[in-house]
């Protein structure tokens, strides 16, 4: 999936996981959905399809849940 081919649902959850990484912040679902105000569940859904390869957002385990981001922990 291309940044191009998001729809605007996407767009804010992309702009949404961008914002907490570039402040040092974990991007768990519920600060996602507060962030592009909207609720958890349908960020998750609207997040499903970004994930995987070539991913625009990548999903890291974390001991507090999964974490969203959009450059893999090297």
């Amino acid at each position: 999936m291309r940044i191009e081919e998001l729809t605007p649902e996407q767009q804010a959850i992309y702009t949404a996981v961008t914002e907490l990484e570039a402040e040092g912040r974990p991007g768990y679902v519920n600060e996602i959905a507060r962030r592009a105000g909207m609720d958890d569940d349908r960020v998750w859904e609207a997040l499903r399809p970004m994930l995987g390869e070539p991913g625009l957002v990548h999903e890291v385990p974390s001991d507090l849940g999964p974490e969203y981001r959009t450059h893999q922990p090297g």
